[in-house]
């Protein structure tokens, strides 16, 4: 299981998880994930809408709009949606998932945290 937590500093996204994660020479490995992000504080899943692409935290099941694809890309990860879309965050750091092809605005460091968590930090 993957907990996200969003209570933490605006731009990153925290979650726990029950593996352990290595992303050593991640540039050199053909790295092919899916998965699914959960809130932490509330327990749901960040989910893509259909409609306008708009990602929120509101579902209490792993299903299809919740399936993220984790890209290996530039200087950290890459989170695809099901609809083919990348997440991002943007300036005013809210959590966005339009963009279209990996850019420097899509890529995501994944940082250990001194709790157990790990934090997805957009670039």
């Amino acid at each position: 299981k993957t907990y996200l937590d969003t209570s933490h500093s605006p731009g990153s996204l925290h979650f726990r998880s029950n593996f352990p994660l290595f992303l050593h020479n991640i540039s050199k490995m053909s790295l092919s994930w899916s998965l699914g992000l959960r809130s932490a504080t509330t327990g749901k899943y960040i989910t893509q809408e259909s409609f306008g692409f708009a990602v929120n935290a509101n579902a209490g099941a792993l299903k299809k709009k919740q399936t993220l694809y984790l890209e290996v890309g530039g200087e950290g990860v890459h989170l695809k949606t099901h609809l083919g879309r990348y997440l991002y965050g943007d300036k005013d750091g809210n959590f966005k998932g339009d963009a279209e092809m990996q850019s420097p605005d899509t890529v995501w460091t994944i940082e250990p945290q001194a709790d157990g968590t790990w934090a997805l930090k957009s670039a």
